[in-house]
């Protein structure tokens, strides 16, 4: 397994607010720590942490957003447009937007990852489930609130045929029922 020329020392985990948001299912915890609205570049900021063995979000694209990671510990293995390199503490690295992502936790240990998105939908996805269930597991409720989130902020889109409409069609009976979204946290960072 190689690792890209850009590895650096290991950078300093990002300090957090103590917001989270866990995904059992896919492995992953997400921890907020910079709101888009308030950092003076406008880059929503957390720590993604992704449990070995998984595989976090499926391949998906940020349709206007572009995507910085700085592993911090561990090692991941990322796909970008199809084409996958591992990388391991030091590294970086930034997806323009539109362009196809998925990752892999192939080895024993957590990575842990700084991530900044240059913008704030997938904020608006995750800080109004994490206010709302802060200090406990969030509810089913708030759980089918967060995915009609999906339709409505575009935070991400899926790659695939299948999937997306899947996506669609799931968060669409979601919202047919009556499920409303979040609406956006403001000043979740102060």
């Amino acid at each position: 397994m190689s690792y890209p020329a850009t590895a650096l020392a290991s950078p300093a985990r990002l300090p957090v607010t103590g917001l989270v948001c866990p995904s059992p299912p896919t492995g992953e915890l997400f921890e907020l720590a910079a709101s888009a609205r308030s950092a003076a570049d406008g880059h929503f900021r957390f720590v993604w942490t992704l449990a070995p063995g998984k595989t976090g979000p499926g391949e998906h694209v940020h349709e206007d957003e572009t995507e910085r990671f700085e592993v911090v510990s561990g090692r991941i293995r990322i796909w970008v447009s199809g084409t996958p390199t591992d990388y391991g503490p030091g590294d970086v690295l930034v997806v323009p937007p539109n362009t196809p992502h998925r990752f892999l936790n192939a080895w024993k240990e957590p990575v842990v990852v700084n991530v900044a998105l240059s913008g704030p939908r997938m904020e608006d996805l995750l800080a109004p489930i994490a206010v709302a269930a802060r200090g406990r597991d969030p509810k089913l409720s708030e759980l089918m609130r967060m995915m009609v989130g999906l339709r409505v902020y575009r935070s991400s889109t899926p790659v695939g045929w299948f999937e997306r409409v899947g996506m669609d069609g799931f968060t669409g009976l979601l919202a047919l029922v009556g499920v409303k979204p979040f609406e956006p946290v403001l000043a979740w960072d102060t």
